[in-house]
């Protein structure tokens, strides 16, 4: 614009556009553009989001593995002997079957 009134002898400061038309076509193509935009920083959250979720199921697992381990290795016949008084209800099992008419022998001394 400068350039053109130049030969005029006028100097432009500012430009203000108070109404601008632009095409249908124009506006809908702005408007792809924008959607394509966010459609696309949508994957890109989502495609973060899974990465994350994988790393904390990683994370659990390994933690979860971790725990089993140390079980593993403190777990003896006298704990297991403990836990199975600790969680008996005092009821003795009954089997019930074609041939057997009796209460299930329990020995202590063999758990």
């Amino acid at each position: 614009m400068t350039e053109r009134l130049t030969p005029y002898y006028l100097a432009v400061d500012d430009i203000a556009l108070v109404e601008v038309n632009f095409s249908e076509r124009f506006g809908e193509a702005v408007e792809t553009k924008q959607i394509a935009e966010q459609e696309a920083k949508r994957a890109g959250f989502m495609a973060i989001k899974a990465a994350k979720e994988a790393e904390a199921r990683v994370n659990l697992a390994r933690g979860e593995a971790e725990a089993q381990g140390l079980i593993q290795a403190t777990l003896n016949n006298e704990l297991l002997k403990k836990q199975t008084i600790e969680k008996w209800d005092g009821k003795l099992p009954l089997v019930v079957g074609s041939n057997t008419n009796k209460v299930l022998e329990l020995e202590l001394d063999n758990l």
